[in-house]
């Protein structure tokens, strides 16, 4: 799973998880990036849903710039 490369969102005012949690399991897990959505909560998809998927999209193609996207089926064959 560490070789998995991983896209962590977080509201900065999630009242659920403390933004520790989300550091936690940034440190979890080496291969992965970490974004923090200012002013947002536990749902920062539903407030911030264009910026969420400029974030994925830009994630996307940074992570596999030089690859041909894995399709799900290639990801999970991966995980067991």
């Amino acid at each position: 799973m560490n070789s998995i490369p991983s896209l962590l969102i977080y509201g900065e005012k999630d009242p659920v998880y403390e933004i520790g949690i989300a550091d936690r399991i940034k440190s979890l897990m080496p291969n992965s990036s970490l974004y923090t959505i200012p002013g947002e909560g536990h749902f920062p998809h539903e407030a911030e849903g264009k910026q969420m998927a400029g974030l994925i999209t830009d994630w996307i193609k940074q992570t596999y710039r030089n690859e041909t996207i894995p399709t799900h089926r290639e990801i999970t064959s991966h995980t067991g």
